[in-house]
């Protein structure tokens, strides 16, 4: 299970990594990292809180394949609804796109 969180946090925090660098370069990524590390920060942590509530870090949840897509899914609209409503809705972060 930790090997698996572990996992999820490199793929999750790589894949930020990889989108700043795309998007701003190399000469603006620190400020842009620094935009971008707290909103993200908060995100990753509800989506590895809401994947470990729906089960899916438990060895024995994929063993059956129907339910386990099922359970991704589910956890995917959860967390990609409370991503989405983090960025319209809350007005801290400079980062929010409302247009």
């Amino acid at each position: 299970m930790i090997l698996l969180v572990c996992g999820d946090i490199c793929i999750l925090w790589a894949g930020l990594l990889i989108t700043l660098l795309v998007r701003y370069g190399s000469n603006a990524f620190f400020g842009a990292w620094n935009l971008h590390v707290i909103p993200f920060t908060i995100i990753f942590v509800s989506w590895i809180l809401i994947f470990y509530i729906a089960g899916l870090y438990e060895a024995r949840a994929t063993n059956d394949i129907p339910t386990t897509l099922k359970l991704l899914a589910y956890s995917i609209l959860i967390s990609g609804t409370l991503a989405i409503s983090l960025f319209y809705f809350v007005h801290l972060f400079l980062i929010t796109p409302r247009i």
